[in-house]
């Protein structure tokens, strides 16, 4: 056998070191973590096997997944929390930020296991729109940054909320965006009590004669629209009946039918 030169060994051996070294890479279980489909992501431990339960996933654990960052993370566990966790994986368009786009990138690394317990109107603890904070407001359906900050502004000039279809009078929310969150919100009284229909009926405000603070508490009347009435009162006497006050700026037939039932002259 032809003995190597020096040179040709030294070749030789820098082969055969690159080929290790390469083999090494190849078949290190540290570089990535195999998904259902036998692709890695990097970053997760191995122990950490794709698909994820998106129902019971933490935030760091949901960072990981491909486009879904801290802030998508909280929403969706936000989201989770609130409506007493995901029925199906396009539940998670309902989120803020989570479009069909991103869906499409992760929908192969999550799954939605029901919760044992099933979820009823019942067990799904409800917003109350008196207490609620935007962040709470916005991981509603329907309801982003801007229709969350309109319904604060709402709750701070009338006072609060009498009822949740008070919801309706807010800008940017029909009919429509009203069907799919009313089953999560509720309204409660200021001493926390949930309102309930009066069974011996309610003794009537004395329109003629409430001050502002007491006007303002009828449905659909603000401070602004409880100082009107007092000036309009003022100004061409007493009301002689409910629809006279529809001559009041800001009272339209609407808001008098909240309030016909509830007021006397």
């Amino acid at each position: 056998m032809k003995r190597l030169s020096a040179k040709e060994a030294q070749i030789l051996g820098a082969f055969l070191f690159v080929l290790i070294m390469a083999l090494v890479a190849v078949l290190s279980p540290e570089n990535s973590v195999e998904s259902t489909a036998g692709e890695k992501l990097p970053g997760m431990e191995a122990k950490e096997r794709f698909p994820i339960d998106i129902n019971i996933a933490d935030i760091q654990t949901l960072e990981l997944l491909p486009d879904i960052g801290s802030t998508k993370a909280k929403s969706i566990v936000a989201y989770r929390e609130t409506h007493g966790g995901f029925t199906s994986l396009e539940d998670l368009l309902n989120v803020k930020g989570i479009g069909p786009a991103t869906l499409e990138k992760i929908k192969e690394f999550i799954s939605v296991n029901q919760p044992k317990q099933e979820q009823t109107q019942d067990t799904i603890n409800k917003l109350d729109l008196n207490k609620a904070s935007l962040e709470e407001l916005i991981a509603l359906p329907g309801i982003g940054d801007s229709k969350a900050k309109s319904i604060i502004e709402y709750r701070e000039n009338r006072g609060g909320f009498d009822s949740i279809e008070q919801l309706k009078e807010v800008k940017g929310i029909g009919e429509k965006i009203f069907a799919g969150l009313k089953d999560f919100i509720t309204v409660k009284t200021r001493s926390g009590k949930m309102r309930t229909p009066a069974t011996s009926g309610p003794e009537k405000l004395n329109v003629n004669l409430a001050d502002i603070e007491e006007l303002q508490k009828l449905p659909g009347i603000g401070p602004v629209l409880a100082e009107r009435i007092v000036s309009y009162r003022e100004e061409r006497g007493p009301f002689k009946d409910p629809l006279e006050l529809r001559n009041v700026k800001g009272i339209g037939d609407k808001t008098l039918e909240k309030i016909r039932e509830m007021i006397d002259f």
